[in-house]
């Protein structure tokens, strides 16, 4: 006999998640900043956890956002490595400054206390690359249930690609990331026979929650994919 895990979703739309509309995104110094210089920093913010790269060193700190609301706390963690040029004492103050910003699929733009913008990220390598297992998937019912005991589903996400291995077939999709969106194209597999009826239905529920998937949430080592109605269809694993 097998056994099913079966969890009760509840209803948690996107937009109630948080208020805080930077969490799960990664950006790379672009503009320039007010001392006219380029220095490469990063920005990674999760949880009101922000880290990255001063221009030499890891850092790590916390910040406070609600809605375009943005401040970062005065005690940040890093590495103590030398560098030739290091250019964090710039980058902390300019931190310091910080207390608003606007972005889009593309730019960060932090600004200060007058809406000036001090500097400009663009948005970095989604995080969700990647080799990935399904940990549970939608049913279709919005219940979550677990993988049918010795099966898995493989999916490795890279360059606009999504694919891997099902119960019995292969699949794969194209994929385009915009503000914690995610737009799935193109889905297809192979056409292998199963050797249970069970295999062959795990697979087309699969693909119809990958298909049903508007937005992506990363936490850590797992990542939600959620319908438009807030319901999660996937959660994976690295």
């Amino acid at each position: 006999m097998k056994f099913f895990i079966i969890f009760l979703l509840f209803l948690i739309p996107s937009n109630l998640y948080a208020k805080d509309n930077l969490s799960g995104t990664s950006w790379i110094q672009s503009g320039l900043d007010v001392n006219g210089k380029r220095r490469g920093y990063t920005l990674n913010f999760e949880k009101n956890r922000v880290f990255g790269n001063d221009s030499c060193n890891n850092y790590n700190g916390k910040y406070v956002s609600d809605d375009n609301s943005l401040s970062f706390g005065e005690n940040f963690a890093s590495t103590k490595r030398a560098c030739q040029n290091n250019y964090a004492a710039e980058f902390y103050e300019i931190l310091q400054k910080i207390k608003s910003y606007s972005k889009n699929d593309k730019f960060l733009y932090l600004k200060d206390s007058q809406n000036s913008v001090l500097t400009v990220f663009r948005r970095a390598k989604p995080r969700i690359n990647g080799e990935w297992e399904v940990v549970l998937y939608n049913d279709g019912k919005n219940y979550m249930s677990s993988l049918l005991k010795g099966t898995t589903i493989t999916s490795t996400i890279d360059k606009n690609q999504i694919g891997g291995k099902m119960s019995c077939n292969d699949y794969g999709a194209s994929y385009t990331l915009g503000d914690k969106t995610i737009q799935i194209r193109k889905i297809f597999s192979s056409l292998k026979a199963c050797e249970r009826a069970s295999l062959e239905k795990q697979d087309e529920i699969f693909l119809k929650a990958l298909n049903n998937s508007k937005f992506y949430k990363l936490n850590g080592s797992t990542l939600e994919l959620r319908d438009e109605n807030g319901f999660l269809q996937l959660l994976l694993k690295k």
